[in-house]
């Protein structure tokens, strides 16, 4: 990934968070440090040797509040067709973000939020 996709993920990821601070009035929403790569994606063998709490903490793209459901991913593409969807088209993208989504939360043992 190059740095200005990295950047640009960063700062969606932090309009995210704002976002959901707002809605639900809780404060404690923070983005992980490296974008849930320390126990998503190809990482996620170290949920198995960590402390549960890390690993639901760290899971995804945001650290949510203690009894918050869910696990969040953070996906900001331009080039994502959503309407196709709803035409009954697959996205091999979206399916790959669903993908992630469900290891993260499957991870943490909590809902997908993508």
């Amino acid at each position: 990934m190059s740095k200005k996709s990295k950047t640009y993920g960063k700062g969606f990821e932090y309009e995210v968070r704002d976002l959901l601070r707002e809605a639900t009035n809780i404060q404690s929403f923070e983005r992980v440090p490296t974008s849930g790569a320390w126990i998503g994606g190809a990482n996620a063998y170290k949920a198995e040797f960590g402390r549960k709490d890390v690993t639901e903490i760290m899971a995804g793209d945001l650290i949510c509040p203690e009894n918050w459901r869910w696990t969040v991913e953070c996906k900001n593409w331009d080039d994502i067709s959503v309407h196709q969807l709803f035409m009954g088209k697959e996205s091999k993208q979206i399916n790959e973000f669903l993908k992630q989504v469900y290891n993260s939360a499957n991870v943490a043992n909590k809902e997908p939020l993508l």
